[in-house]
């Protein structure tokens, strides 16, 4: 199965933990980058601290959905443990609403995106954990990402 018909059959699948997992990655990428790019924006004080916290949220949103970056935290230590916490349906729901909401209140035209993407995320997992869905993840994730010399990586094998 290539990219694309793995990348296909998700869109199609219906389970909004997948396209929580989607939306959560986009969200990473953009909270990091925007974070980068407002390091040294010296027109406002609160710019620069929240900038900071972005690029700090963004990491951990990528090391919380893509399993592989689990592996760069040391076994045993406060992120990790967060992480592996925050990984349960109902407190991922409720980070990312938690994130979008401390966004909102913050009202900096800098990082409106982060806020639209955070709600989104937090949605689509909202929605996953009203329909009880089994956590699942991305096909894509977990075969070509986390794949390493043909070695498929199970999420949950990361965790431990």
């Amino acid at each position: 199965m290539s990219v694309w018909d793995s990348f296909k059959e998700e869109v199609r699948s219906g389970k909004f933990a997948v396209y929580g997992q989607w939306a959560a990655i986009i969200t990473g990428i953009i909270i990091f980058a925007t974070g980068i790019a407002n390091l040294f924006n010296f027109s406002k004080a609160g710019a620069i601290v929240f900038a900071v916290v972005s690029v700090v949220l963004g990491v951990i949103v990528l090391s919380l959905e893509i399993p592989l970056f689990m592996k760069c935290f040391r076994e045993g230590g406060p992120l990790r443990n967060f992480l592996q916490t925050a990984s349960k349906p109902l407190y991922r729901t409720i980070f990312y609403i938690a994130c979008a909401v401390l966004y909102w209140v913050v009202q900096l035209s800098e990082f409106v995106v982060s806020a639209v993407f955070l709600s989104i995320t937090g949605i689509f997992y909202l929605i996953a954990l009203l329909k009880k869905e089994d956590p699942t993840s991305s096909y894509f994730f977990t075969k070509w990402i986390c794949s390493i010399d043909g070695y498929v990586m199970k999420p949950d094998s990361l965790l431990s």
